[in-house]
């Protein structure tokens, strides 16, 4: 298990991935696995992004919590907490109803830093007699189903769904209550004594994409409050979804997995086509295209599909690879990163979700700043212009981070396809290399030549 120690807790928390980080906050009196039971199935389609899950102090696992007094400390906390994980790098935020107020107030101290933030049924107005909301209704049911539980269970249920059915009785006992049983209900009241912030949380502006997902009926938090601070967030997509209540993310998932997807798309596109993140080797390039990332162990199996192809490796020296060629590659690629200083850096092209080839710049002159980069891309997605962007992404890297000053790359001269790729991100082609390289049939090839400058590639 993982802790982390801050002035006035020790918060519990788990992380899930590589790449951009997504801080999560749950509701009052649950704990991560709300958080983690609804978020989780988007990243199935989605790579990239490293999502950080967390205990709230009287919830969860976290411990050693009790001086807390109020709202205020319990942000105080969970700030010293991000600080603690991701000191330098920009993130996103996710929250769901106390968890959004709590997201608020993270904004309101280090908006610099956010590419982006949810919303999940978030509580607006701390003071529940100030709130509008509509009264509790039941939108739908399974009489069958209901039949099989508990006096105790289905006026629990009753209580805090709007649809009940064995699949939402499923997510909400495995999700929501499975916290509330461990909660520390003392610690919970004393907050809720001083449940609002001492100051104005909504007063400045966040124009960077945003979500709002509301339940119609919602009667914890309402939906007609978030009106009252929607101008605030002049990038925000904002959802009020029927057959809702305070647990939307259970009552509607396929509409809340779409909505949360489309808006990490945007937060994606909002960068210029690019984040590029370093942290402990951790290192991603992300346009509104395509995500590179670094390889891990597991993708031998993805990378062999494309290069056990002999048209993929028709114009290079190695392949077709066998299994344990694919396997040694991965092995490979993984020991050269962790060389200091690092000369190649190779990322997993993911196109759609998928691992669909690889591309790599390779420091070939520190002296004089000089790298070379190279692509492959499994045939079934050629003409995509999939090369193109992720060439583009790697170059990017070389001239911003890298400091490079001239960037190079070769081809065969029968490889029309991939010249064509060089000259479209504007390389300029400076001659051929003559019988540089000897074939696997044993015949020299020669090499088209083409760069780009740092200087040309700013412009």
């Amino acid at each position: 298990m993982s802790f982390c120690q801050t002035s006035k807790a020790n918060i519990y928390f788990e992380i899930i991935g590589t790449g951009i980080p997504i801080i999560m906050l749950h509701g009052f009196t649950p704990d991560h696995r709300l958080m983690k039971g609804c978020m989780e199935p988007i990243f199935l389609a989605q790579e990239g992004w490293k999502r950080i899950y967390f205990d709230l102090p009287g919830m969860g696992k976290t411990t050693n919590y009790s001086s807390i007094q109020n709202s205020d400390e319990m942000l105080e906390v969970v700030h010293e907490f991000i600080q603690a994980l991701i000191p330098d790098e920009s993130y996103l935020l996710v929250g769901e109803s106390y968890g959004g107020y709590l997201a608020r107030g993270i904004m309101r101290k280090s908006a610099e830093r956010l590419l982006g933030a949810a919303f999940i049924c978030p509580l607006i107005i701390p003071e529940k007699e100030q709130r509008t909301v509509p009264e509790h209704c039941i939108v739908t049911s399974d009489h069958a189903f209901l039949a099989t539980l508990s006096q105790q269970e289905l006026e629990d249920f009753q209580s805090n769904q709007v649809v009940l059915d064995a699949y939402n009785w499923k997510r909400y006992t495995t999700e929501i209550l499975v916290g509330c049983s461990i909660a520390d209900h003392a610690f919970l009241e004393k907050i809720q004594q001083s449940y609002g912030f001492s100051f104005a949380v909504d007063e400045q502006s966040f124009a960077k994409p945003s979500l709002f997902l509301l339940g119609k009926q919602d009667s914890v938090v309402g939906y007609e409050d978030a009106f009252t601070i929607l101008k605030k967030f002049p990038r925000a997509t904002f959802a009020i979804v029927d057959r809702a209540g305070h647990n939307l993310q259970i009552e509607q998932p396929e509409l809340f997995t779409n909505l949360m997807s489309e808006w990490l798309n945007r937060v994606e596109a909002e960068q210029g086509g690019i984040i590029k993140m370093i942290k402990n080797n951790d290192l991603i390039l992300v346009s509104d295209m395509v995500i590179l990332r670094e390889f891990m162990e597991q993708d031998w199996a993805d990378v062999h599909q494309y290069a056990s192809q002999e048209i993929v490796c028709q114009y290079q020296i190695w392949g077709p690879n066998t299994e344990e060629d694919s396997k040694e590659f991965i092995h490979d690629v993984l020991e050269e990163a962790k060389l200091t200083p690092r000369e190649r850096y190779v990322f997993a092209i993911i196109y759609q979700g998928k691992l669909i080839g690889a591309v790599e710049i390779v420091m070939r002159d520190f002296t004089n700043n000089v790298g070379e980069i190279g692509y492959i891309v499994n045939p079934d997605y050629w003409g995509k212009g999939i090369a193109t962007e992720s060439a583009k992404l790697v170059i990017t890297f070389g001239f911003e981070t890298l400091n490079l000053h001239r960037i190079y790359a070769t081809c065969d001269p029968r490889n029309i396809g991939s010249s064509k790729v060089l000259e479209k991100i504007g390389m300029t082609k400076e001659g051929i290399l003559r019988e540089n390289l000897l074939m696997k049939d044993g015949v020299w090839r020669d090499s088209l030549l083409y760069s780009v400058l740092k200087q040309e590639w700013s412009k």
